[in-house]
């Protein structure tokens, strides 16, 4: 991992996870790879969860919604639209392209979940990325 990516990754880590590296920190000497570990354990975890809902992690939509997830993990404040602009950004598109492909995936997977459960109503991307964001801070 070069300073670059470090950078960025710790960007990126809340409260538990620099407890988490506190703690590896004190047990190996291999710093910076316990803080990709910890880091790659939370997307993973998100990755997991976006699967087992049915989002085909071969989309962008997926990819968009992961980045998504782990951007409001950090910052339950800011509003979807925000995350569409940085997604937009990061992946040289725009934001409207971001939400179409997030709509297309959450679509194919309402339609399928829905009618199991026989439930009616629209899901929505900003309430689909907030309860899985929730879920996995805890």
């Amino acid at each position: 991992m070069n300073i670059t990516e470090m950078a960025r990754t710790l960007s990126t880590i809340t409260t538990e996870q620099w407890e988490a590296i506190l703690f590896l920190s004190q047990e190996s000497p291999n710093f910076c790879n316990n803080i990709e570990r910890i880091v790659s354990y939370q997307e993973d975890k998100v990755g997991d969860i976006l699967k087992l809902v049915g989002i085909s992690p071969y989309s962008k939509g997926y990819e968009y919604f992961k980045e998504a997830i782990l951007i409001y993990s950090e910052n339950s404040s800011i509003k979807i639209t925000d995350i569409y602009t940085q997604l937009a950004q990061k992946h040289s598109t725009t934001r409207g392209a971001v939400a179409a492909a997030m709509n297309r995936e959450l679509n194919k997977v309402e339609s399928k979940e829905m009618k199991k459960m026989g439930l009616k109503g629209k899901v929505t991307i900003s309430n689909t990325v907030a309860i899985i964001a929730n879920y996995v801070k805890d």
